[in-house]
């Protein structure tokens, strides 16, 4: 919307200024009890959006600002695929990708439902570890790259929204493979790096690291067209 900034009015109809109070009124009392956990704090963003779209244009302008108001979307649909996504599936599945890769390095390891094992220790793959919350944002993430650099081939946009959710998800793999080898090793400070890499910052750290890469990708979609262009 930066673009519009220069020429943008606040025109709302008597109708919609009331309605955009309201949501926003109604957003800021909500906001205030929300849980740990409380599916609405992923709902607020879109209500908030909506009473300030409503406040500015009546609503059979609301479309002036639909790139914001799709990306608030994002937010409620990245915990529905959250919730939906089979994480027993995935905790499996993990297991079975990481005895392959270290396979692959020489190194011994097993994987009994959501146990993964190595050096004779191992970590259980619970549900907050199956990868479906990084799977889920990659996925939106993927979305709002599509939105916010468009490029014109329709394959290579299906291709990059396909390949988001497994960049996540091996990413994730990659994370219970460094779980499982540092709690399998004897490093005397394997328990603090443990820590480190399973509480909130090794997530966030794994979290940037898959966003790089998949921003990486399709930076290079985007330079392919521009090259496309120029020739």
């Amino acid at each position: 919307m930066e673009d519009q900034l220069e020429d943008f009015r606040v025109r709302p109809s008597m109708a919609s200024l009331v309605a955009g109070l309201t949501l926003l009124a109604y957003a800021t009392w909500r906001s205030v009890i929300v849980l740990d956990l409380d599916s609405m704090a992923y709902v607020l963003p879109l209500i908030q959006g909506l009473g300030l779209g409503l406040m500015a244009r009546p609503v059979r302008q609301l479309l002036t600002f639909r790139e914001p108001l799709i990306v608030l979307c994002l937010f409620p649909l990245h915990f529905l695929a959250f919730k939906l996504l089979p994480e027993y599936w995935l905790s499996v599945t993990t297991g079975k990708i990481g005895l392959i890769i270290l396979l692959l390095f020489g190194v011994e390891s097993t994987s009994v439902g959501r146990i993964f094992s190595t050096g004779g220790s191992g970590v259980s793959i619970q549900p907050a570890c199956s990868g479906a919350g990084l799977i889920a944002q990659l996925a939106v993430v993927a979305i709002v790259f599509v939105m916010a650099y468009p490029i014109r081939s329709a394959k290579s946009k299906v291709i990059f929204l396909m390949i988001a959710p497994l960049i996540g998800y091996l990413v994730n793999a990659c994370r219970i493979i460094l779980l499982a080898v540092i709690v399998g090793s004897s490093l005397p400070q394997r328990q603090q790096l443990f820590d480190f890499m399973h509480e909130e910052w090794g997530g966030l750290v794994f979290s940037g690291i898959a966003t790089v890469i998949l921003g990486q990708i399709y930076m290079s979609l985007v330079n392919r067209q521009l090259a496309d262009d120029r020739g």
